[in-house]
């Protein structure tokens, strides 16, 4: 079974962390660009919560992908940046029936 291609109308970059140290001796997480790729994004939930003055929001969305040897190395930690928005990736899976294909499942960075 083959991708979408016209479903897949959204650019993502696929990033992945590294920790370096800042000017001060600071652990800080850089992101490192992987992959750029085009991606069916699909909107799972959604939800929004007031505490006091503040709100929070959280979204949970899917991104398809094609299998690549770069996006093969996936993994929960990672992160996915559509239209400037960053996701923190929780899992990415190749589904048996869709072997040319990697879904991406990632929520909302706070």
């Amino acid at each position: 079974m083959t991708c979408p291609i016209g479903r897949m109308d959204a650019r993502i970059t696929v990033q992945s962390p590294a920790v370096t140290v800042d000017g001060q001796g600071s652990a800080v997480t850089a992101w490192s660009t992987i992959a750029q790729a085009w991606a069916q994004v699909d909107v799972l939930a959604g939800n929004e919560s007031t505490a006091g003055n503040a709100r929070q929001a959280s979204a949970s969305s899917r991104f398809i992908v094609r299998h690549t040897s770069a996006l093969h190395l996936i993994t929960a930690g990672w992160r996915v940046v559509c239209q400037g928005v960053a996701y923190d990736i929780t899992a990415a899976t190749m589904a048996p029936a869709r072997p040319d294909a990697i879904t991406i499942t990632a929520t909302l960075t706070q």
